[in-house]
């Protein structure tokens, strides 16, 4: 499982800063699982397209959690 932090003002994956998230997910060497863990206060639109980033790199289930 590969643990996604997104906030109003950052993305996190595996709690390191990223710039380039599709990259830094199709980097990883393995991704069954991306758990994406939203803080409440981050607009929904963002979260759509994080989602729709995850969908497109090679992690082949996607899971969500608000905060």
């Amino acid at each position: 499982m590969v643990i996604v932090e997104l906030s109003a003002h950052s993305i996190k994956v595996e709690g390191n800063l990223v710039n380039d998230l599709l990259k830094s997910l199709n980097s990883l060497p393995q991704c069954d699982l991306a758990h994406i863990v939203v803080d409440r206060n981050t607009e929904h639109s963002k979260v759509v397209d994080v989602m729709q980033v995850v969908q497109e790199s090679k992690c082949e289930n996607i899971s969500i959690q608000s905060i």
